[in-house]
């Protein structure tokens, strides 16, 4: 990805606090901050104007079965063809997601709206060429955390499974994370060989399978064996309780 985008949330309905998280330290999550932007300069996207080519395919204005409505915004000035933003709502809370330069990258960039829980929802969108990621836009507490290097994910559970900073690594024994966004927890899952994909760590993962608090992960990793490179399958099941 050009640039990782930083995440921007503005808290409008004043039945909330206007505190904030400050950015975490690990890069597969982003936590929000209050953005520059003000919400009374956002219009909706007029689709008719050729700068926003296909951007109908990706960017849906919608309304969830919760009731949550879902609008892709920008800003009325001169990024209008380069900055998006999300703005979630219902009733008295409302939520702004802004995700700079995110309409200079390709369309796969722009999180689409995939389905929600009782506590989120959740956008799926391209983090490079290679990798895929997660938006999180939380409905409780009106904040967003984004997950990049998803491998798979629950909807139902709020489970994120997804090779962490030390899994990107490749001198050293893979690791993959089951991050449970309900409890705000995550587990670390270690395996003893190597992921020797050069780019995309991902396709170490053979299968994830979700059952009730538990995770099953399974890799297919290197492994050297008196100075020859061998093919390991391993597995390891993640209890979330």
């Amino acid at each position: 990805m050009a640039t990782k985008h930083i995440i921007n949330i503005l808290l409008l309905a004043t039945v909330f606090a206007f505190g904030c998280g400050h950015p975490k330290t690990d890069p597969h999550t982003i936590s929000a901050h209050l953005p520059d932007a003000h919400a009374s300069e956002l219009i909706p996207i007029n689709l008719s104007d050729s700068n926003y080519y296909d951007l109908e395919s990706y960017a849906h204005d919608t309304l969830t079965k919760d009731g949550w409505q879902i609008k892709y915004l920008v800003k009325n000035d001169r990024n209008r063809y380069k900055d998006l933003y999300i703005e979630w709502s219902k009733g008295t809370s409302k939520g702004l997601y802004h995700y700079p330069s995110a309409l200079e990258y390709r369309r796969y960039f722009i999180p689409e709206y995939k389905g929600e829980n009782s506590r989120y929802l959740f956008f799926e969108h391209g983090c490079a060429t290679d990798c895929g990621a997660v938006l999180t836009l939380q409905k409780d507490t009106i904040k967003a955390v984004d997950y990049e290097h998803v491998i798979s994910y629950s909807l139902l559970a709020g489970i994120v499974v997804l090779v962490n900073q030390t899994g990107l690594q490749d001198d050293t024994p893979f690791e993959v994370s089951a991050v449970d966004i309900m409890r705000g927890k995550e587990h670390r899952v270690k395996f003893n060989g190597l992921c020797m994909a050069a780019a995309y760590k991902e396709q170490c993962v053979d299968t994830v399978l979700f059952s009730k608090n538990k995770v099953l992960v399974k890799a297919t990793l290197t492994i050297n064996d008196y100075n020859r490179d061998k093919e390991l399958s391993e597995e390891r099941m993640v209890k979330l309780n």
